[in-house]
């Protein structure tokens, strides 16, 4: 059974409602919750609108992601790289690396106004059109 989200803003207003960095009144869940990407980036920014600076400044979040791009690359790295793991090193985190990203990535788009469910179809879309040739596909046996 599909799970549905409602915004409670139409009813409320178009503003959530923020007590002691608390958002209230943003969602109503009925049934469970099925996101979107669409939906986390509408999520993260009224919890962002808390704070009086919502957002970094385009460099400071260019800066952000490539050190956190970095640490997925340092945990990939002792997976399967060159470089042992010290160890003295905590344990690597590579799933929390990459939603360290994906956060980061969610908070670029939101402060220049990207759709990033847009333009992950978009990217869906070269692969299944445009280069729906370009690389060689697995080839189908026959049972």
């Amino acid at each position: 059974m599909q799970q549905l989200l409602q915004p409670i803003s139409a009813v409320q207003g178009s503003k959530p409602i923020c007590v002691n960095n608390v958002v209230y009144g943003i969602y109503q869940v009925t049934m469970g919750i099925i996101m979107t990407i669409r939906d986390y980036q509408k999520k993260l920014d009224a919890i962002l609108q808390c704070y009086e600076t919502p957002y970094w400044s385009p460099l400071s979040n260019a800066a952000h992601l490539a050190e956190e791009v970095g640490e997925v690359s340092r945990v990939l790295n002792h997976m399967y790289g060159d470089k042992p793991k010290k160890a003295s090193e905590d344990p690597d985190d590579l799933a929390g690396e990459l939603g360290d990203v994906l956060f980061t990535l969610v908070c670029i788009a939101n402060s220049e106004g990207v759709d990033l469910q847009d333009q992950l179809q978009s990217g869906i879309d070269k692969l299944q059109i445009r280069d729906k040739d370009r690389f060689k596909k697995k080839t189908k046996s026959i049972a």
